[in-house]
C-alpha cells in the first residue's frame, strides 16, 4: 500500500516534487505517494517522513491529522479530523507506546 499525504508537494512545480512510487511501478496514481513505515519505534525515529521536512512526532501526526498537503493524487483517506490538543497528545502517546526496548532486525527473507 502506499499513500499520497502532500509532503514535498507543497509550493513546488510538479517537475521538482520525489515522484515517489511512481518511479517504481510507473503509474500516474502512484506521483508522490510513499510505502509507510512500520509504527514500531517512531518515537525514536525523527524527523519524519521520506524527506525527513517534519523535525517531531507531534508535528508529524498534526500534519496526518489534519488531512495532509492538498494535491493532485492526496490519498482519499486523509481528512482534518480536527483533534483537540488533548486528542492529539493522546495520538502521540499511543504512537509512544509502540517503542519496543529490544534490538529490532530487518525479517529475513526466503532463498
Amino acid at each position: 500500500m502506499r499513500f499520497n499525504a502532500g509532503i514535498g508537494t507543497q509550493g513546488k512545480a510538479e517537475a521538482e516534487v520525489d515522484v515517489g512510487r511512481m518511479a517504481v511501478s510507473k503509474q500516474a496514481t502512484d506521483w508522490a505517494a510513499f510505502k509507510p513505515p512500520s509504527l514500531r519505534n517512531v518515537s525514536k525515529s525523527a524527523p519524519y517522513f521520506h524527506d525527513g521536512s517534519v523535525p517531531t512526532l507531534k508535528a508529524a501526526a498534526q500534519f496526518m491529522a489534519s488531512g495532509g498537503a492538498k494535491n493532485k493524487n492526496l490519498t482519499p483517506l486523509l481528512s482534518d479530523k480536527q483533534l483537540s490538543d488533548t486528542e492529539l497528545d493522546d495520538v502521540v502517546a499511543f504512537l509512544g507506546s509502540l517503542d519496543c526496548d529490544k534490538k529490532l532486525e530487518q525479517p529475513k527473507l526466503p532463498k
